[in-house]
């Protein structure tokens, strides 16, 4: 019989998202060269904003890509927020994250 396990720290709920987002401002600024707005404002306040490319994408901040560190992740940012999709089959997380840090972050849970 084995015995009780040992209690595992965990983020609160929403705290992983949190701490994604920022990574993911962080890297497309870094990516890009140019600011979260500058980027969102493409095409005026209701333009499409921009689709980043291959070279200015970042990793998937949940999965980091897997092993194989594949970038099988879509990023877009437009004035709504930062539209994101993972297309790998063992992460599959979408959804919107705020331009800003503690905006309304609208998320969907994994495929």
């Amino acid at each position: 019989q084995r015995g009780p396990r040992a209690a595992v720290a965990r983020p609160a709920y929403g705290e992983v998202e949190e701490q994604a987002g920022a990574r993911l401002r962080e890297e497309i600024v870094a990516n890009t060269g140019q600011s979260l707005e500058q980027l969102a404002m493409v095409g005026g306040e209701d333009g499409e904003g921009t689709s980043l490319n291959i070279r200015e994408t970042p990793f998937c901040p949940f999965c980091q890509g897997g092993k194989n560190k594949d970038r099988a992740f879509s990023v877009k940012v437009t004035p709504a927020g930062i539209l994101y999709t993972c297309f790998r089959g063992t992460c599959g997380r979408k959804g919107i994250f705020p331009l800003v840090p503690g905006g309304t972050m609208r998320r969907s849970k994994p495929v």
